[in-house]
C-alpha cells in the first residue's frame, strides 16, 4: 500500500513539474498567439520580397534587405541591415514563425563597414504563406526592432 501511495505522489509531482516547465517557464518569444491557418494574413506595411524595407529604431532609420526576392524556404537567404549608429558589433538576429511554430533561428550578424549581414536557411511549412518575424538583439538584449516577412510555399 505504501508503494502505491509513493507512486501516486511521484506521478502527481511529475505532472506538476512538467506543467510548470511547459506553461510557466516558456520564453516570451514562444508565447505568441498563432493565427489560424485558414485565416488570411493582414497585409505587411513593407515586403522584403519586393524591396528594401525600413523600420525606426530610437532616432535612426534602419534599412533591411534580403539577398533573395522572393524569399524561399530551404534556400539560404542573407539579410543586410544598415543604419545603426551606436550599436556594438554584437547584433543577433532571431527569426521565428508568427502563424505557425517553426522554432527559432538565432544567428550572429557580421559587420562589414556600416552593414551587418547574416545568412539563414528557413524551413519549409505546410501553410501556403508562412509569416516570419526577424527580431534584432544586441547580444541577449532585445532592441524592440523587428520586421515581418512572408515566405510563399
Amino acid at each position: 500500500m505504501r508503494v502505491l501511495i509513493l507512486l501516486c505522489i511521484a506521478l502527481i509531482s511529475g505532472v506538476a513539474c512538467a506543467w510548470i516547465v511547459f506553461m510557466v517557464l516558456q520564453p516570451k518569444d514562444s508565447q505568441l498567439v498563432y493565427q489560424e491557418s485558414n485565416t488570411p494574413l493582414p497585409p505587411l506595411p513593407c515586403s522584403l520580397n519586393a524591396s528594401v524595407c525600413t523600420i525606426t529604431y530610437q532616432d535612426s532609420v534602419i534599412s533591411i534587405e534580403s539577398s533573395m526576392r522572393p524569399i524561399q524556404a530551404m534556400r539560404p537567404v542573407t539579410f543586410f541591415i544598415k543604419g545603426f549608429s551606436n550599436l556594438s558589433d554584437d547584433l543577433v538576429l532571431k527569426v521565428y514563425g508568427l502563424n505557425m511554430e517553426m522554432g527559432t533561428i538565432i544567428t550572429q550578424a557580421t559587420k562589414e563597414g556600416d552593414t551587418y549581414q547574416a545568412t539563414i536557411n528557413l524551413g519549409t511549412c505546410s501553410l501556403q504563406t508562412m509569416r516570419y518575424r526577424l527580431a534584432l538583439y544586441e547580444g541577449a538584449k532585445p532592441l524592440g526592432a523587428f520586421i515581418d516577412f512572408d515566405v510563399e510555399q
